[in-house]
């Protein structure tokens, strides 16, 4: 190394030309500086910002989870906003079979406390026959005729039993009834 110049005025150029070793070390210095720097400036923005992001997350999370609430349901909604996962999504869809449940146990609470109906019966004092009353002729004669060795006994056949329910029903038959 000389010495044998004067300096006026020190740039980074005459330093770097002059001095390349001292230049070399404040340049790195400078960069080990500035990178520790950097790094926790880039820490602490990152966690403001991530910090911000989550809570803002978690209270959209809340919110729509509260939206799905039904009346009758607020000890359900309670926890599933407390448990830090679930959607809003799940949320309705929890609520929907909560409330399907419910519905399912009132029913048959309902049906288990109900008057048990009474056997209704025919204008001949006869049972009711269980016989779909909506069905055809055709098939009320065949079941009637299964059910009854009294209807077999008087008309013979199935084929006879159906005419006469037939002409009973358009009209062209009738009962009569002596009376004394």
């Amino acid at each position: 190394m000389t010495t044998d110049f004067k300096i006026t005025s020190m740039t980074p150029e005459i330093l770097s030309d002059k001095f390349p070793d001292v230049f070399k070390a404040i340049e790195e210095k400078g960069r080990i500086v500035g990178l520790a720097e950097g790094k926790e400036a880039g820490l602490r923005e990152g966690h403001s910002k991530g910090f911000n992001a989550g809570a803002d997350a978690e209270r959209n999370r809340i919110a729509s989870v509260e939206a799905q609430c039904l009346v009758g349901h607020e000890a359900l909604i309670t926890q599933l906003k407390a448990d830090g996962k679930t959607t809003g999504e799940q949320a309705a869809i929890a609520v929907l079979n909560a409330e399907k449940e419910k519905r399912k146990t009132r029913m048959q609470t309902l049906e288990d406390s109900a008057i048990k109906p009474v056997t209704p019966s025919n204008t001949d004092g006869q049972q009711f026959s269980g016989i779909d009353p909506n069905a055809s002729v055709e098939d009320r004669a065949k079941a009637e005729w299964d059910k009854s060795p009294a209807l077999r006994a008087e008309f013979g056949s199935v084929q006879s039993y159906t005419a006469y329910l037939k002409a009973m029903e358009s009209g062209r038959a009738k009962i009569l009834k002596g009376g004394k």
